[in-house]
């Protein structure tokens, strides 16, 4: 041998090949070299998404309805009320002055089933929907359609 340096004894190197062997031979996970494939991997289950929520059911007030000081007192304000759909716990509503929703007036996300504006509207037309959603931890929010689109005029005066 020309350079001492580089020379490893045969039985040396057969210890080190042995040695790998064994490790791998009483690993609990096989050693598989890079780029190689597993025969019958086993894979990951994927856990299946539910369903999002089906619409709540609008219970009050009726669509079409005329919210006054005498049945909203004491500003002609009502409350918005739906129903809970099964597995949902977020809800998210909209109120608009125009049946198509291009400008909203409150767009806002509840745990409850019922709302009741804080601010006072002016007298006209309002259309409102309202959607459930499913929230869980801190995973997004899985929202369902809304609701059918309601309408109820506002009038702060008494009815003649």
């Amino acid at each position: 041998m020309n350079n001492p340096q580089l020379y490893i004894p045969r039985w040396r190197l057969v210890c080190v090949l042995l040695l790998v062997w064994m490790v791998a031979l009483l690993s609990p996970h096989p050693v598989i070299a890079q780029g190689a494939v597993m025969a019958n991997p086993t894979p990951t289950p994927t856990p299946t998404p539910l369903p999002p929520p089906v619409p709540p059911t609008v219970l009050a007030p009726a669509d079409g309805s005329l919210a006054t000081i005498v049945n909203a007192p004491p500003l002609a304000m009502p409350a918005l009320l739906w129903t809970q759909p099964e597995s949902a716990n977020i809800y998210h509503f909209q109120i608009s002055d125009a049946p198509g929703f291009s400008t909203l007036l409150i767009e806002s996300d509840t745990y409850a089933t019922t709302y009741t504006p804080t601010a006072i509207w002016q007298d006209g037309f309002y259309y409102w929907r309202v959607r459930a959603g499913r929230k869980e931890g801190n995973k997004a929010t899985v929202w369902g359609e809304y609701s059918d689109i309601f309408s109820l005029e506002k009038l702060e005066q008494r009815p003649r």
